[in-house]
């Protein structure tokens, strides 16, 4: 079904969440392939549906139903939204990455280090391909000492219109699907506020994206991880996301 890479031992459940249509999520959405709902067949996939919706795991639903069971039962409209809905994210997931790398790019080259965490960092490094993650901003890790700096090359980017938050900044597209992309500058972690901490962190990216024999000059990351995601591990992942589904 092609389901996401096994996980190891350390990687962090997924929450049980609550009532017979969560269940059915979770098995479907969870690689593990010893956790079964104790009855899938009597949930409406609505349900399950309306699950995945509030979540944010629609395209997981859609990419696991699509690829199997084989006795799915799954009208040709179904299938057909459900493949748009996965072809979709996977347009929005490119364009998003595609800026990612280009302004983490420009960070590194002025010197600053950087770390992409949740939503694209989860997509790179723990789902399958094809875009299936979602999510609505990139976030981007900085140390505190170059927050001004990294807004300034933001800007220099086409990055200036003001989003939700103080140090969140947005530009127009011209595209259908996404016309606006978000980037959010965070200078913490959610599990620590040791500035200590952050460092390291930052250090882990740099050194994984110089790579052994994919990097380019000193400072730019490797064609395998051409911006140095900060989930690197499925436990650094678990920590960087904090839970969070943005």
């Amino acid at each position: 079904m092609n389901a996401p890479a096994r996980p190891t031992a350390a990687t962090p459940p997924l929450p049980a969440g609550n009532g017979p249509a969560a269940a059915v999520l979770r098995w479907l959405c969870d690689p593990r392939p010893d956790i079964r709902p104790s009855a899938p067949a009597s949930v409406p996939l609505g349900a399950v549906l309306e699950a995945a919706i509030d979540a944010k795991l629609v395209c997981l639903l859609a990419h696991r139903l699509l690829g199997g069971p084989a006795d799915a039962s799954l009208s040709r409209p179904m299938r057909s939204v459900l493949g748009q809905i996965v072809r979709a994210n996977a347009l929005h997931n490119r364009l998003h990455r595609g800026e990612a790398v280009r302004i983490v790019r420009a960070l590194t080259g002025g010197g600053v280090r950087v770390a992409v965490l949740n939503g694209l960092a989860y997509d790179t490094a723990l789902y399958p391909p094809g875009g299936l993650r979602q999510f609505t901003d990139i976030d981007l890790l900085v140390d505190a000492a170059d927050r001004d700096a990294a807004l300034e090359v933001l800007a220099e980017l086409g990055f200036t219109q003001p989003g939700r938050g103080a140090h969140t900044r947005r530009r127009s597209t011209g595209d259908a699907l996404t016309p606006t992309v978000s980037i959010d500058i965070t200078t913490g972690l959610g599990h620590t506020a040791d500035p200590a901490d952050l460092r390291a962190a930052l250090a882990r990216t740099e050194a994984e994206g110089d790579g052994d024999g994919d990097s380019g000059p000193k400072g730019e990351k490797s064609a395998t991880n051409p911006f140095g995601v900060a989930a690197n591990s499925t436990v650094e992942a678990a920590i960087f996301d904090g839970g969070s589904r943005t």
